[in-house]
């Protein structure tokens, strides 16, 4: 090999060392940053959402808890009138339904002159509890609502109630997620 043919090669290598080694090495450093603060940027989001979802959940359950101390006749106006006043402490809980079972007797606004017989539940554990995700009822015609039953009543919350949560992290300061499709 001639000593210009080296010096050339030389030459050509030292660039590729010297311009875009730093070049490539400054990407891979870039690409391990940005996989590392979305990662953490994910893991802080799903904890919000998972804290937002038990903070739902909570609320179902204390305006159950309530609603179960009433000791009067049911589906009177006086029963619909507690169970309204309990929904009007709950800011995650749209409705109060009395049922038996599947059998959905009345809300704090309406009896239907039939009850309504709701499909098989999405989720059942047991002894009572059971959940129906996005269904339309005669309670809230139209719109696609989650209905959380424990024992006789059944807390209706509006699926968005678990989408909407926010932080103080200015890198994650508001999300909303679809909870439909």
């Amino acid at each position: 090999m001639s000593q210009s043919t080296r010096r050339k090669v030389l030459r050509f290598l030292g660039t590729i060392i010297v311009v875009l080694l730093p070049v490539l090495l400054a990407i891979w450093f870039a690409h391990i940053r940005a996989v590392s603060e979305t990662r953490n940027q994910l893991h802080s989001f799903a904890q919000l959402v998972l804290d937002k979802t038990e903070r739902v959940i909570l609320q179902a359950d204390l305006a159950r808890d309530a609603a179960e101390q009433y000791q009067g006749q049911a589906c009177t106006p006086a029963h619909q009138q507690r169970m309204l006043n309990i929904i009007r402490g709950r800011l995650y809980i749209n409705e109060l339904i009395y049922a038996k079972g599947q059998r959905f007797l009345c809300s704090t606004v309406m009896t239907p002159t039939s009850p309504y017989f709701i499909p098989r539940a999405d989720y059942k554990r047991k002894p009572d509890i059971a959940i129906y995700y996005y269904r339309d009822t005669p309670f809230f015609n139209g719109y696609k609502m989650t209905y959380m039953q424990r024992g006789n009543y059944v807390a209706v919350i509006n699926p968005l109630s678990y989408s909407e949560v926010m932080s103080d992290d200015p890198a994650l300061a508001w999300g909303m997620y679809d909870t439909v499709t």
